[in-house]
C-alpha cells in the first residue's frame, strides 16, 4: 500500500505544522519592525494538548463520516466496520482524556506535566494512523 501523500499533506501536515509556520513568519516580520520583540520558538511551536484534542476529533469524525457512507453502500464490508469501531474507541479515549484535562485545568496551580504531552502524542498518533487507515478503506 503506497502512502497517500495528498491525504498526509492536507489532513496532517497542514493543520499541525501550518499554524506554527505562519506564526513563525509573522513573529519574524514583527521582530523586523520592533527589535524589542524577541520571538520564542517554544511559544511559536506550541501545540497544546487542548488544541490537539480538537484536531484529533475533527480528523476522526471526518473519517467516520467517510466510513459510514461506505458501510451503507456495502453492508457486508467488515473491514470498514472494524475501522469504524477503532475510530469510536479512539474518539472515546480522546474525549475522556479531554474531560479529565478540563477538570484538572480548573486547579489554579496546574502546570502541564510531561506525561500529559506523552499521552496527547499517543492519542494524536492513534488518531492520525487510524484515520488514515479508515480513509483508505473508505476510498476502496
Amino acid at each position: 500500500m503506497a502512502l497517500n501523500r495528498r491525504w498526509v499533506f492536507w489532513q496532517v501536515l497542514t493543520p499541525l505544522i501550518g499554524p506554527g509556520v505562519l506564526a513563525g513568519v509573522v513573529a519574524f516580520m514583527w521582530h523586523s519592525l520592533d527589535n524589542s520583540f524577541q520571538p520564542k520558538l517554544s511559544v511559536i511551536a506550541d501545540i497544546s494538548p487542548w488544541a490537539t484534542v480538537f484536531y484529533c476529533m475533527s480528523t476522526v469524525a471526518i473519517t467516520m463520516d467517510q466510513l459510514w457512507e461506505k458501510m451503507v453502500r456495502v453492508p457486508g464490508d467488515t473491514k470498514s466496520r472494524g475501522y469504524f469501531v477503532l475510530l469510536l474507541f479512539i474518539a472515546f479515549a480522546v474525549l475522556v482524556y479531554n474531560t479529565l484535562f478540563v477538570i484538572k485545568r480548573h486547579d489554579t496551580a496546574f502546570v502541564l506535566p510531561k506525561e500529559a504531552i506523552i499521552v496527547t502524542a499517543v492519542l494524536l498518533a492513534g488518531s492520525v494512523v487510524s484515520s488514515y487507515l479508515g480513509h483508505e478503506a473508505a476510498a476502496k
